[in-house]
């Protein structure tokens, strides 16, 4: 059996006897304590990294548990673990089926825990990416062995319910329909023990736990079915309803098995962010390579990446590299990299050796937050799941009700179509199809954008992203690439010792090497190891220094003492740098921070979805008006202090739009936190990651249109599922209720609007994409 529920379950069935069923549930406590007992050994090596003391004194471990399907085992877990003395937290992700569970260390400890989730028929192991992968293959061939099982089975016993159908048209004699159905009983048990074996831990479970689900109702059709059976084949009269146990067992397996592979395609996303990490590093030692574990490396070191190897830290480039960065930012296209450019953990080295500066390792990783979020999402289940999971109890009970009220109204009617009507309707109004309709639909959506550089933190926010009317976007690092590049160069050829373009930049880019400036990124195309000394930094000004006997003066034009000609139109916008000798002004440099290439076209492209675009920034008011007009957005805000931009949401919020923040800096967190969704670009604080929704990994920012579309999608395919799922219900409820549906064709009819849902919510996860980027380039092009 698949578990000591399930072992409990088939137990009690096969003994049929009240007596018996203590019994049994001390023996499936008993194996459960055997199971922990013999595993405390692999948990006493993991303690040290499984438990971590947070801010509060209370102890937090993440368990990875065996054996959770569906948001109704999340609840019972929660449920149960919370009436330990001393739980204080519990968090189930049941798509990767991790617990995080947090307890005062004085009242419980893990073993009471991992007790408790066994006694609940679980499989409480180490967390670990190995466990994880295991436990994903473990599942998939359970499920293939159960569901082969059921088909094999299911194809007999139709083989021999065709004789039976036809034999009373012919001469077959009484004695060989009872053989074919006493052979029909013979393969159809295997079927409902081995392949039902899951409904049954879920109804045995919900008996327990006082909380009725939907393997319940299925289960109790099951059981009557097959009973029945079993009883009128031996009394020799009454229908026998075996190749209905066997349809009814494998089209539920086919759609679980659907579900399951949607699910484990789903959380691939998260699941490779810390794959895809080498366990080991190349590190110089004593003059020769050596390879270090992953997590000795420390911050400084350097480390030598071969071609074809992924980088094992974040890090600064110390050699130009061909970098494939995929995993994160969803671009199959590999991009050239030079040395000082930040490089992170997870990508590949698609060129020659080359070697890494470390700048952070272990939980400091990107990766290692971007799976914290992705955690913290699927942990944190949207309200709308809560209200289902409260109704399902209520749902299940109607459900029960109503197969015994069709029984006793046909009992006064016709008492031999009694307990059919009953099972068909027990049958037919399961309400897989709507369980599945919004979550199926969600998971697709959210891997849809997670495979396409958009990581979703908050599964909830999907939904009102579709509902989007106004965006608000960061000026620097969001609609402009956060980084000054040189646009233009003006030399003074009056100038008694004149110089050319390149040798103005670089003489600038020669002292710009020796300072820490955000703008010295601009010169490092031009630092050609010049001779420099006497660097003295002017705050607020720029800086003074010699350049191969040179006094140059950078920076500000006071510094300067620019005496620039009448003629030369200063810039609208950027950062301009003047240049000055102690023979008078050299000339000038402006530097600007370029739109991104595709913002015009992200504007246009959600202009066309009817949403508004807004930016918000702290910069100065004609820059961001530069970058308005650029784009053609009208409504720009610029010198905004943080709560000031909060105040702009929340205007747009009493007139009752729906609003999107897009943003990268601290200051744009309150931003983020008070819009009702918010995206974070990679490249961005910590801060406003952790207060967004949704972060984006890779530089494409027209993913937020393609986001918006996708969302949209998936509101209407929610739609169609619950639309579908209850059409069937209002149509099938009725017809079997009348006698006019048979519990075979009740099993068909239940298992293929599953697999409807299913495969519909799929289609989230398609989205056609937009191949105009001209308008984009043109915008870029004319900004710089």
């Amino acid at each position: 059996m698949c578990c000591p529920g399930c072992q409990a379950v088939a137990d009690l069935i096969i003994s049929g006897g009240q007596g018996d069923y203590y019994r049994f549930r001390d023996s499936t406590a008993a194996r459960a304590d055997e199971s922990i007992l013999q595993n405390l050994s692999d948990w006493d090596a993991f303690d040290s990294e499984a438990e971590q003391v947070d801010e509060d004194g209370t102890v937090g471990s993440l368990v990875l548990v065996g054996g959770i399907h569906c948001s109704a085992c999340g609840w019972l877990i929660e449920n149960q673990l919370h009436r330990i003395d001393g739980v204080s937290r519990v968090q189930v992700d049941t798509m990767t089926r991790r617990v995080q569970v947090n307890w005062a260390p004085d009242k419980t400890g893990l073993p009471a825990i991992l007790k408790k989730l066994a006694s609940l028929g679980y499989r409480p192991r180490p967390m670990s990416a190995e466990a994880g992968r295991d436990l994903n293959r473990e599942e998939k061939r359970t499920a293939i062995r159960r569901l082969g099982v059921a088909g094999l089975g299911m194809m007999q016993v139709m083989m021999y319910a065709v004789g039976t159908y036809f034999g009373p048209m012919g001469d077959m004699e009484p004695a060989m329909e009872r053989y074919l159905h006493l052979v029909s009983m013979l393969v159809a048990t295997p079927v409902l023990v081995f392949s039902g074996a899951p409904f049954f831990t879920g109804a045995w479970r919900a008996i327990r736990t006082r909380h009725p689900n939907m393997d319940l109702p299925v289960a109790i059709a099951l059981a009557l079915a097959f009973s029945s059976s079993c009883y009128n084949l031996y009394v020799g009269h009454g229908s026998v309803y075996f190749e209905s146990v066997t349809m009814f067992v494998f089209f539920l397996l086919l759609g679980r098995f659907v579900e399951m592979s949607v699910r484990h395609r789903s959380c691939g996303t998260a699941e490779g962010l810390a794959q895809v990490l080498p366990e080991t590093a190349r590190v110089e030692s004593d003059g020769e390579i050596q390879s270090v574990p992953r997590s000795a490396l420390t911050e400084g070191q350097q480390v030598h990446v071969r071609p074809g190897d992924a980088f094992a830290a974040d890090g600064v480039l110390l050699e130009p590299a061909e970098i494939d960065e995929s995993l994160l930012t969803g671009e199959s296209t590999p991009c050239l990299r030079e040395p000082g450019e930040r490089v992170l953990a997870g990508s590949v080295n698609l060129g020659s050796a080359t070697r890494l500066e470390v700048t952070a390792t272990g939980d400091e990783l990107l990766v290692s937050q971007l799976e914290r979020l992705l955690r913290r999402a699927r942990a944190e289940r949207p309200v709308w799941i809560r209200m289902a999971d409260a109704v399902a109890s209520w749902v299940i009970a109607f459900v029960l009700l109503l197969a015994g009220g069709v029984y006793l109204v046909w009992s006064w009617i016709d008492p031999s179509q009694a307990f059919e009507a009953a099972l068909a309707v027990l049958v037919v109004t399961c309400p897989c199809a709507l369980s599945l309709a919004v979550p199926s639909a969600l998971a697709a959506a959210g891997a849809r954008l997670g495979r396409g550089g958009l990581l979703v933190s908050n599964t909830g926010a999907l939904m009102d992203l579709a509902r989007v009317e106004a965006v608000l976007f960061d000026k620097t690092g969001t609609l402009t690439r956060g980084r000054p590049q040189i646009t233009e160069t003006w030399v003074n050829t009056g100038h008694p010792a004149a110089v050319s373009q390149d040798r103005l930049l670089a003489l600038v880019g020669a002292v710009e090497d020796h300072v820490s400036h955000p703008i010295a990124r601009a010169f490092q195309d031009y630092q050609y190891g010049l001779q420099v000394d006497q660097v003295r930094l002017q705050p607020g000004q720029g800086v003074v220094a010699r350049v191969e006997g040179r006094s140059l003066q950078i920076g500000s034009a006071e510094l300067a003492g620019a005496d620039a000609p009448q003629d030369l139109t200063p810039p609208r916008d950027g950062i301009v740098i003047y240049v000055s000798d102690q023979q008078g002004f050299l000339g000038r440099i402006v530097l600007k921070d370029l739109l991104r290439p595709e913002a015009a076209g992200l504007v246009q492209s959600l202009g066309q979805l009817g949403i508004g675009s807004h930016i918000v920034s702290g910069d100065r008011e004609s820059a961001v008006a530069a970058v308005g007009e650029a784009l053609s957005i009208a409504a720009c805000h610029g010198a905004l202090r943080p709560e000031q931009k909060l105040a702009v949401v929340r205007q747009l919020q009493a007139e009752n739009r729906r609003v999107l923040a897009v943003g990268d800096g601290v200051n744009d967190a309150p931003v983020l936190g008070g819009a009702d969704v918010s995206i974070a670009m990679v490249e961005g604080a910590g801060l406003a990651q952790a207060g967004a929704d949704m972060v984006l990994t890779g530089g494409r920012l027209d993913r937020v249109g393609e986001a918006v579309k996708v969302a949209r999608k998936m509101m209407s395919i929610i739609k169609q599922n619950l639309a579908w799922a209850l059409g069937y219900n209002l149509i099938a409820i009725p017809l079997a209720a009348m006698g006019l549906v048979a519990p075979w064709m009740a099993a068909i009819g239940m298992s293929l609007s599953s697999l409807v849902v299913v495969i519909n919510a799929g289609r989230a996860g398609r989205i056609a994409k937009d191949r105009s980027d001209t308008d984009s380039h043109q915008a870029a092009e004319a900004w710089a």
